[in-house]
């Protein structure tokens, strides 16, 4: 199966709310603290994400869908401060990886096999074609 290279660049957003956690201002020495704060949240759209990778596939439609699996639009990822981010705005550059000679062989066995099955070529020429495989 051929491979492709995804070059994938993408921003992230996330949504910061303040979650209340302290009392901000009461240090307990006052009488009759009431705290009626209210933080609204912010969204905050960071760019520059930018992955590659490489994947088997049987066409170009094929592994962009495999790049969207591993990373489309709506993906979460969780950072070290441990908020959550969704991935956004992702654009795919793929691109078919050279055929190895290997992979030439493996194609070329397999036309050959159909050929013969189909009775398209005689048995002299698959010899013929198997002899100049092996020694290629």
């Amino acid at each position: 199966m051929p491979k492709f290279k995804v070059s994938a660049e993408f921003g992230l957003y996330t949504e910061l709310e303040y979650d209340g956690y302290g009392d901000i201002g009461d240090s307990g020495s006052v009488e009759d603290y009431e705290n009626n704060s209210y933080f609204g949240s912010e969204g905050i759209s960071v760019s520059g994400g930018d992955v590659t990778f490489t994947v088997e596939a049987e066409d170009e439609t094929d592994a962009e869908r495999q790049a969207e699996d591993i990373i489309g639009d709506g993906t979460e990822v969780e950072d070290r401060n441990g908020l959550t981010w969704t991935v956004e705005n992702v654009s795919y550059t793929i691109e078919r990886d050279e055929m190895s000679r290997d992979e030439a062989f493996v194609i070329v066995r397999r036309l050959f096999d159909r050929l013969a099955s189909e009775n398209l070529i005689t048995s002299e020429e698959r010899e013929a074609l198997d002899l100049v495989i092996q020694d290629a």
